[in-house]
């Protein structure tokens, strides 16, 4: 399955503007789990002043050696922003060079047709309650995909009468064919705010995973199709992923070289509310039943020029009456990355590992985050240390929680 060459423009030496200072080596979730310097930003942007090209496995494998979690991007001085400097490279390689290129070829392909998500759900769901309920994989399967275990969601309950405000619901791809959890607590949360959500016919993969790999015009191709449906009204639109969000805000950063289409994507990109933003303005009520909770800062949150730190803490400090616990360090990566943890499983494994260690020790009794990869990289972390510890989407937790 052949892919056209991809075209980009290089930067021209960013060691113009590097300082060397390695403020970079130390936030980078790579590199302190490898220990090398060549994972490091500051290692990558010294290779890229070197030539515009390399053809070397050794190259290719470094490009992927990276979340793009923008880390190095806040802590830099001088505000490169490596990581997009990464990702212009990335754009630059001959299809077939990225390391697991099949492997996400293929998951690219699938985030590029909803049906065929769809129906891969539908298939493990259908196997799933094929399977004898005392079924080791039946169960493996609950404990790797735990939303195997909900129903498909057609339709969203709507409020009973009519609604003061109707928003447009934007899922993303986990929450429309695996968390069907999410988009049932969504509705809820929004009918207590006397709102009513709508999910379009025809919504698809927000693009971040192919945007983030290199692969523009699919990226382009993926946000045109969503932006084509969204902007069929006018509606406010809400997501509960905040990597979905992040890159819908960013779409027409995409377009900014098509005056034609980056109108559109402006008039998009301007309506998106990022999910707990929005309801932590929003007067809900809950039991407080004092849960101890850690929340997990996703990147696209916790990684930008305006973080979004105090919404989410406010609305679980509104359901259970306490502070989210935190470790000492910090936040930081959760080791999912989109597409990363597929070129690099035992990586990714490793600094999620390091990051439930840290966790385990505060005792909490959930952890709750915003970003859908986040979730299913938590739960599956969870499941291999067979924790008791469980993870939730924060639409869940908070509708777990409402008082009625």
């Amino acid at each position: 399955m052949a892919e056209k060459k991809h075209s980009a423009t290089l930067p021209a030496n960013p060691l113009k503007k590097c300082a060397k200072c390695g403020t970079c080596t130390t936030v980078c979730p790579v590199a302190m789990n490898t220990g090398r310097e060549s994972h490091t930003a500051r290692g990558k942007l010294h290779l890229f002043s070197q030539a515009e090209t390399f053809s070397s496995p050794y190259y290719f494998d470094l490009l992927a050696k990276c979340l793009q979690c923008r880390a190095c991007d806040t802590a830099c001085p001088r505000s490169i922003e490596p990581s997009a400097q990464i990702r212009t490279h990335r754009t630059a390689q001959t299809p077939g060079q990225e390391p697991a290129y099949y492997k996400k070829l293929l998951t690219r392909s699938l985030l590029r047709h909803p049906n065929a998500q769809k129906l891969g759900s539908r298939s493990l769901q259908t196997l799933h309650e094929l399977l004898p309920s005392a079924s080791g994989l039946r169960h493996r399967l609950e404990l790797l995909l735990p939303g195997l275990a909900d129903s498909a969601i057609d339709q969203l309950p709507q409020p009973s009468g009519s609604a003061s405000q109707k928003f447009t619901y934007y899922p993303g791809c986990l929450a429309s064919h695996l968390y069907h959890d999410i988009p049932q607590a969504m509705a809820i949360l929004a009918y207590k705010c006397d709102i009513s959500l709508n999910i379009p016919t025809g919504l698809g993969c927000c693009g971040l995973a192919s945007h983030a790999s290199g692969h523009d015009s699919q990226a382009r191709e993926l946000a045109w199709e969503n932006i084509t449906i969204l902007s069929q009204n006018n509606d406010p639109i809400l997501t509960s992923c905040a990597s979905c969000w992040s890159h819908l805000t960013s779409y027409p950063q995409l377009f900014k070289d098509d005056p034609e289409k980056l109108h559109l994507a402006q008039q998009v990109a301007s309506r998106v509310n990022e999910f707990s933003t929005f309801f932590s303005q929003h007067n809900l009520t809950f039991k407080q039943q004092g849960q101890t909770i850690f929340y997990h800062d996703p990147c696209h949150l916790l990684h930008r020029a305006e973080p979004i730190l105090a919404p989410p803490r406010a609305l679980l400090m509104a359901a259970t009456g306490t502070k989210p616990v935190q470790p000492a360090g910090g936040s930081s990566c959760c080791g999912q990355g989109g597409l990363f943890h597929l070129a690099n499983p035992e990586l990714s494994k490793k600094i999620h590992d390091n990051l439930l260690k840290n966790i385990v020790n505060l005792q909490p009794a959930y952890v709750v985050t915003t970003c859908s990869g986040c979730l299913l990289q938590w739960q599956q972390g969870l499941v291999r240390h067979n924790s008791n510890i469980t993870a939730l989407h924060l639409a869940v937790f908070l509708a777990q929680q409402l008082r009625y």
